[in-house]
This record gives structure tokens, C-alpha cells and sequence, in this order.
């Protein structure tokens, strides 16, 4: 997908699989698709880039792609990083009306679980638990 994106020049018949898709759409997709095949590199650049791309325009989508960077970073092992940036995707979760944002969140809690232990870890959930508004 991103070659043949990255090859199709201006006047050229566009793929009917990419008709509303731009550069952050592409790049968030490569990112979720990096991140379940373990590339947690790639998956954070492509996080990176989907949300230097969505900006303020795409509130969903710049909480989605929060949430899969602050991931990204848990399978890089870089936990404080992880959680720091999670925490910016809360107050993002709660000025949408997105499931999907909160069962994002929930994801990123879950992969927390092998580092359970971890004060940071305790302090996340705990902020967790009391700075997401209930889902409307």
C-alpha cells in the first residue's frame, strides 16, 4: 500500500481501496499493521506521522493514533515514555464520543500488565480510572 502510494503520480488512476485515504490515513494503517507484527519501531514512526498529519482536523483519528504511539512504545520497552504519552489521549477520549477511543485506552492498560508491578503503572490506571469521563 504505501509503494503504491508513494509511486502514483498526479493524473494517474488511483486504486479503488484508496479513495479517501492521504498520507496519515496510509500511515496510520501501516503503523497498526507494523505494531501486530512486533515492528514496534516502525509502528511508532508511522504513529509519528499519522498524527504530524491528522493535526486538529481529525480528533478520532489523532487519539487513535496517541493511543497506538504510547503502544508502540510499550512493545520499544520505553514505559515512562509509553505512559506519558498515553496520558495525553485521555483528554482526547473525553471530548469525543468514541467507544473506540475508551476500548483503545483499555487496550493500551492491558499491555501494561506484564510491567503490573511498576508504580507507573499503578499511577496510570489510577489516572486512568478517575480522568475518563464515562463513556456517553
Amino acid at each position: 500500500m504505501e509503494t503504491t502510494f508513494a509511486l502514483a503520480t498526479h493524473g494517474d488512476e488511483e486504486p479503488s481501496w484508496i479513495s479517501n485515504l492521504g498520507p496519515a490515513e496510509i500511515a496510520a494503517e501501516a503503523g497498526c499493521a507494523w505494531r501486530m507484527i512486533g515492528e514496534a519501531r516502525r509502528a511508532a514512526d508511522c504513529a509519528r506521522e499519522a498524527l504530524a498529519g491528522f493535526g486538529a482536523a481529525y480528533p478520532r483519528s489523532a487519539q487513535f493514533n496517541v493511543v497506538h504511539k504510547a503502544q508502540a512504545l510499550v512493545g520499544l520497552g520505553e514505559l515512562d515514555e509509553a505512559v506519558a504519552v498515553a496520558r495525553r489521549a485521555v483528554p482526547m477520549a473525553n471530548g469525543l464520543t468514541s467507544r473506540r477511543a475508551r476500548a483503545l485506552l483499555g487496550a493500551f492498560t492491558a499491555e501494561l500488565s506484564a510491567h503490573r508491578a511498576h508504580p507507573l503503572v499503578r499511577e496510570w490506571r489510577e489516572y486512568l480510572g478517575s480522568a475518563l469521563n464515562p463513556a456517553a
